[in-house]
């Protein structure tokens, strides 16, 4: 098993762990890299780390609107953590794909 950390948003250092779980020779007529799946939205930048995160995931998911009007406007649109957006990622792949 390989794995590989990089650090995500210097400021607030969210480390990332991807850990390669199996590596096969590519296959005839499949374009690489390919997305095999993946778990909730990354962070904002800049939301303050840990402790500033969990206070944004509190405000978008506050009943009361001000506070969630505030940090929706902050973060510039919706905002859904479990969302991470696949269509995007595999167009993004597809731009590089070989």
């Amino acid at each position: 098993m390989t794995e590989i950390t990089y650090t995500y948003d210097m400021g607030d250092d969210w480390l990332h762990r991807i850990v390669v779980e199996k590596t096969a020779p590519p296959l005839p007529g499949i374009s690489y890299p390919q997305f095999l799946g993946g778990e909730r939205r990354c962070p904002p930048e800049d939301c303050g780390g840990v402790p500033g995160y969990c206070e944004f995931l509190g405000n978008v998911g506050s009943k009361q609107s001000r506070k969630r009007k505030a940090a929706l406007d902050w973060y510039g649109g919706p905002y859904d953590p479990a969302d991470i957006d696949e269509d995007r990622i595999v167009a993004n792949l597809n731009r590089i794909a070989t």
